[in-house]
């Protein structure tokens, strides 16, 4: 509700404070909204290693979008360490269950791949 403005005002950190108690009881879905909102860190205080450890226990338990954002860390090194080995292990299970963009993204998985998509990336957004 709070997170879109559904009936209500959107408010990102209410939304968060609620998204938090959610995810401490162990929904799925709140834990990836509130890794979404960390990742993000427009919304919320960025916390990229939060994210991250709430992705990583979704994506172990088998939620293939966050497997793709695991491996999409793991290949940039975006607050984790670079792990292109990882990164490959996580969007081959993402492919593996159905996301088109995962399979796309194992062509990444070489040092060369990334820092050419890293400089482009950064060249494209101005």
């Amino acid at each position: 509700m709070y997170l879109v403005g559904h009936g209500v005002e959107r408010d990102t950190d209410e939304a968060a404070m609620w998204l938090r108690k959610a995810a401490e009881q162990g929904d799925a879905s709140a834990q990836f909204n509130l890794a979404d909102l960390y990742w993000e860190g427009v919304r919320v205080s960025g916390n990229v290693e939060e994210a991250f450890r709430l992705f990583r226990g979704l994506a172990e338990r088998g939620d293939v979008f966050a497997q793709f954002n695991v491996a999409t860390l793991y290949q940039q090194g975006l607050d984790v360490e670079q792990d292109l080995q990882e990164a490959a292990r996580w969007y081959r299970e993402a492919a593996t269950h159905g996301v088109v963009k995962a399979a796309y993204r194992l062509e990444w998985c070489t040092p060369a791949a990334t820092e050419f998509h890293r400089t482009t990336s950064k060249r494209t957004r101005g």
